[in-house]
Parts: structure tokens; C-alpha cells; sequence
């Protein structure tokens, strides 16, 4: 184990399973314009998405309209428990939908 841990790197060894795994981005639609990347909203959904994750935070990536944002969330995407914080943020009544974001390299982050 301990040559194979050499070979590949600490983190083939880490025993976080999403180890190395970079954030979920998804695109976040609200039903009204909203500043995306304002403390209250971020706090709101952090706290949403935190009933199925604990501890899981979630960064503003970059707006895309007045009612979209772009937002990445600490953990891997096809995670069960990442999936479980989407459908948690889906029940806040101002989200109209969440999709993933499938543009690779964003235009302009604001972290």
C-alpha cells in the first residue's frame, strides 16, 4: 500500500471519498434578479443546502444574468449527499432551477 501511495500520490490514498474531486458548479436560476453573490443570499443557501451536508459551503462563481449565477459547492459532483444539498436548495422559494454548469473555464470569478 505504501509503494502504491508513492506511485499515485497522496491523495489516491486519502480516505475522504471525494479527495481531489473538484467543486460542483451549477448554474443557480432565481425567479426575481438578485445580487448572486451577496452575504445574505449566500448564507440562506448555504444553511439550505447544510441540512444534507454539514459544513458544506458554496462560492459565487460569476453572474451569467440578472437572474442566473454561476456558484460552486464543496463537494463532488454524483456525491449522494451533494445531490440530497441540490434538492434542499430547490425547496427555497426564490430558485426557479439549478442545473450544472457546463462551461469550463468561467469568464470571470469574484472569489
Amino acid at each position: 500500500m505504501y509503494f502504491f501511495c508513492i506511485l499515485f500520490g497522496a491523495s489516491a490514498c486519502s480516505s475522504s471519498p471525494g479527495a481531489g474531486q473538484p467543486p460542483l458548479r451549477v448554474l443557480i436560476e432565481f425567479r426575481q434578479p438578485v445580487d448572486g453573490a451577496a452575504p445574505e443570499l449566500l448564507s440562506r443557501l448555504e444553511r439550505l443546502a447544510g441540512l444534507s451536508i454539514p459544513g458544506l459551503s458554496i462560492h459565487y462563481a460569476a453572474p451569467v444574468s440578472a437572474k442566473l449565477h454561476a456558484y460552486e459547492l464543496s463537494c463532488p459532483a454524483g456525491d449522494p449527499d451533494c445531490d440530497a444539498a441540490i434538492r434542499s436548495l430547490r425547496k427555497d422559494p426564490t430558485v426557479l432551477d439549478i442545473s450544472p454548469d457546463q462551461l469550463r473555464k468561467p469568464l470571470r470569478t469574484t472569489r
